[in-house]
């Protein structure tokens, strides 16, 4: 084993002679004093400087809150007003259903107008699509079966809606929709079938007036009231009313066959109402709805799968004629044990009821003029109406 390694201890490092030891503090005397003189040379120019930055500096914003302007009251948790939102279009608000053979004839028409005028109807509706489907002009849409379900004595959709605006009035049209028995005859695949059959179903005896309707479900149904109310909106008239826009009613419904569905009755008859809302929208028209009144109150809503309330658009005329609800309608949304004995009261209550199940929809009251005046309207507190062959 080798020997171990071994530091040596050199004591003469740490030891220091008196010349060195002053010949160091001189030089740290001499350091101190040269750095004294420099800084005191430099501190001139650098506070000069200094004094300019600190005058060119801009001042400092104060940190305080906005006054509030007290001529503006405050409100918590509103960020910005928002605008008024548009009033929605009301139309017409007193209209006057002329009769068909009044508007075929121009002269007819015109001493009609200005009694209308006289009266203080602002509006004038005329019947484009009857009931039974016959069209009161002259359609160009499928020629080999148009003559089927084209009246025999047609009117021109343009002109009659210009004599109307001539008069100071507003044009409206009437179409029928899903109760056309002509169509569907001239067209068996948009009619309602009988079940297990390739013949149309009636909706009573054929010896009874038995009629086919137009089947609510059918592409083909549905393109040709498309092109109806084409033609009406091109020809000028500002507002439609749908009439019968919905699924039929009569004997034997349970045999109806409406082909493959995929959805219910009111379901269809909704997302159809929507989709022509959405055009007639797009068109700058006003579109309306014609429902009867018993329909949404308790009584025949068969053709609505239910409640007609359900299915109504934003705007709807509510059908109220006195003799609609028979000699007794009786139920726990309307009380007319005699509908007959006060017209004007069966209209007023049956317009109220209406309101209540419509909500905020726009609602028009029509009734014959044969049962109901406008004077006895507007006792009832109706102001927006319509008077089916008013007494001119």
């Amino acid at each position: 084993m080798g020997n171990p390694y071994r530091i040596k201890s050199h004591k003469r490092i740490y030891r220091k002679s008196h010349g060195a030891m002053l010949l160091r503090g001189g030089a740290f005397v001499v350091s101190v004093l040269l750095l004294f003189g420099l800084g005191w040379a430099l501190y001139g120019p650098v506070s000069r400087l200094f004094e300019k930055i600190t005058a060119e500096k801009p001042p400092e914003i104060q940190d305080e809150p906005p006054v509030l302007d007290e001529s503006v009251p405050e409100q918590e948790g509103v960020l910005e007003a928002e605008p008024e939102p548009e009033p929605a279009a009301v139309g017409v608000q007193k209209t006057a259903y002329l009769p068909t053979e009044v508007v075929r004839d121009r002269e007819r028409l015109a001493a009609a107008l200005a009694a209308v005028k006289a009266q203080g109807y602002d509006g004038v509706m005329v019947t484009i699509k009857e009931k039974d489907g016959t069209v009161n002009y002259p359609i160009a849409y499928r020629k080999e079966i148009d003559r089927r379900y084209t009246a025999e004595a047609t009117f021109d959709l343009a002109a009659v809606a210009g004599q109307i605006k001539d008069a100071g009035l507003v044009p409206t049209a009437a179409v029928y929709v899903f109760e056309d028995r002509k169509y569907a005859a001239a067209d068996k695949t948009t009619g309602v079938r009988f079940a297990g059959a390739t013949y149309l179903w009636l909706d009573n005896a054929p010896a009874n007036g038995g009629r086919s309707w137009l089947n609510p479900y059918s592409p083909g149904a549905q393109q040709y009231i498309e092109k109806v109310l084409a033609d009406v909106a091109a020809a000028g008239y500002e507002e439609i009313l749908l009439r019968s826009f919905q699924f039929p009613v009569g004997y034997s419904m349970e045999l109806m066959d409406f082909g493959q569905v995929e959805q219910s009755k009111q379901e269809q008859l909704r997302q159809y109402g929507a989709k022509l809302e959405q055009w007639a929208k797009d068109q700058g028209l006003v579109l309306k709805m014609a429902l009867p009144a018993d329909s949404m109150l308790g009584g025949d809503s068969r053709g609505y799968d239910g409640d007609s309330s359900a299915v109504a658009m934003a705007s709807v005329v509510v059908e109220a004629n006195p003799s609609s609800f028979g000699e007794e309608f009786v139920t726990p949304e309307l009380n007319l044990p005699n509908p007959q004995a006060n017209t004007t009261a069966t209209v007023q209550a049956a317009a109220q009821a209406a309101q209540r199940k419509l909500g905020d929809r726009t609602m028009a009251i029509m009734v014959s003029g044969s049962e109901v005046t406008p004077a006895q309207l507007e006792q009832a507190g109706i102001n927006r109406y319509i008077v089916f062959d008013p007494v001119l």
